[in-house]
Parts: C-alpha cells; structure tokens; sequence
C-alpha cells in the first residue's frame, strides 16, 4: 500500500485537465470534446460554466458565444436572449444598443411596450332619451312563381320607460397606468310606444 499510488480517474481519452469525461480536454471537469475551460458541456469551449460550442465567454448557453450569461448563439455581447446581439441585456436579433427588445435596435431600452396613460376626474350629466314612435305599417301581400306571403300587419309596440342611475368609478392604478375616479350621471328614456 505505501509502494502505490492513488490515481485519479480520467474517463475519456487525452484529457490533461480533472475530472473530464470525453475527449482531449484540457480544463477541468468538461464533458465533451475540446475544452480548455473548465465544467463545460460540448466542444471547444473556452470560457467556463457553458452549454453548448466554440463559447469563448462564460455561463453561456449556445454556441459561438464570445460575451458572458447569453442564452443564444453568435451573442458578443453580456446577458443577451437571441442571436447576433452585440449590445447587453438584449432580447431579440442583431440589437447593438442596451436593454432592447425586437431585432436590430441601436439605442437603448427600444422595443418595450410602455404605457403612461392619465385621465382627470370624469362626470358624465344625466342622459335623456327620448320617447320613439314607430307608426303601424301596412304590407301588401308578396307572390312569386314558388312563394307566397299573404299580407299582415304589424301591432302597436310599446317599450317602458329606462332608467340607467349614474356610476362612479375609483381610481385605478396599474403600473405606468393610472385612471383617476370617473363618475358617470343617470338617465331615463320614456317611454316607447309603436302604435298600430
């Protein structure tokens, strides 16, 4: 026992580094192919911490990713959601500004949707509808080749009278959106009466 010595395991072939399995890497801890970084999934990763292919930065998922903490591929840039995103913090395509959403933005944070809506206080005065009369009507008879209607009147239509009371409605707030309180008055329609 004191003659020998304890090898550590190197599962694979021609990995220099600790604990990799797979082939030629030279980091530690790597499974795949290639690897000089350190506890990364596939091949060719420089950077460590990656999932994915040829990522020179660290903590990326994807392939080709020179930045750190993308999710993507061909991403120069940091924290990126996307492909080809040169700038940080970006969701989408090809955006070269910072904290964008969409494809190809330049500025920064573009591609939001935002809202800043307010309203003053709001009353609607009662609301009067009139009454309706809708005179009896006389149809002559229809005949055609296949169909036949005979004639036919139509009855008095009487509707009562509506009344809607008024409304008031509290303040409203939601992020980047505010309604201030709104009131809204009562009406009364009369009475309809269609006569015949």
């Amino acid at each position: 026992m004191w003659g020998r010595k304890l090898r550590v395991g190197k599962p694979g072939f021609f990995n220099s580094g600790i604990g990799n399995f797979g082939v030629v890497n030279s980091g530690n801890y790597n499974t795949g192919v290639f690897n000089p970084g350190s506890f990364n999934t596939g091949a060719f990763n420089l950077g460590d911490l990656n999932t994915g292919n040829f990522n020179a930065g660290s903590f990326n998922t994807g392939s080709f990713n020179s930045g750190d903490v993308n999710t993507g591929s061909f991403n120069t840039g940091n924290i990126n959601t996307g492909f080809f995103n040169s700038g940080d913090v970006n969701t989408g395509l090809f955006n070269a500004g910072d904290m964008n959403n969409g494809v190809a933005w330049r500025g920064t944070g573009q591609g939001g949707l935002h809202f800043n809506i307010g309203t003053p206080d709001l009353t609607l005065p009662p609301i009067n509808i009139p009454s309706i009369a809708v005179p009896p009507l006389d149809l002559p008879a229809i005949t055609t080749s296949n169909l036949a209607i005979p004639a036919f009147d139509l009855p008095r239509i009487v509707t009562p009278a509506i009344t809607v009371p008024g409304l008031d409605l509290p303040t409203l707030n939601a992020i980047g959106f505010t309604l201030n309180s709104a009131a809204v008055g009562g009406f009364t329609t009369p009475c309809w009466v269609f006569r015949r």
